[in-house]
């Protein structure tokens, strides 16, 4: 079973060492969103009004809410893979 800690800001959320691949929408205008499955992200890609794109990554400080997966932003949150075209 995986150790849960409680982060100040937001709630419960895994714990910092641990990672998941996710399917990530990268934006320079707004925060990243991140999804379990492509088909999720090409949705919500397909709605936005900004220049964003796709790309893997192993992800840390995930934890999941009752709308999809959210993240706490720290500088190490991100480990990019692939960008998708």
């Amino acid at each position: 079973m995986k150790k849960e800690t409680i982060s100040p800001s937001i709630g419960p959320s895994i714990s910092p060492t641990e990672t998941k691949l996710f399917f990530v929408v990268v934006s320079n205008e707004c925060n990243n969103e991140i999804f379990e499955t492509l088909e999720m992200a090409k949705d919500y890609l397909s709605n936005v009004k900004y220049k964003a794109w796709i790309s893997i990554a192993m992800v840390r400080n995930y934890y999941k809410e009752s709308s999809g997966w959210n993240y706490d932003d720290f500088s190490d949150t991100f480990d990019f893979v692939k960008d998708l075209k």
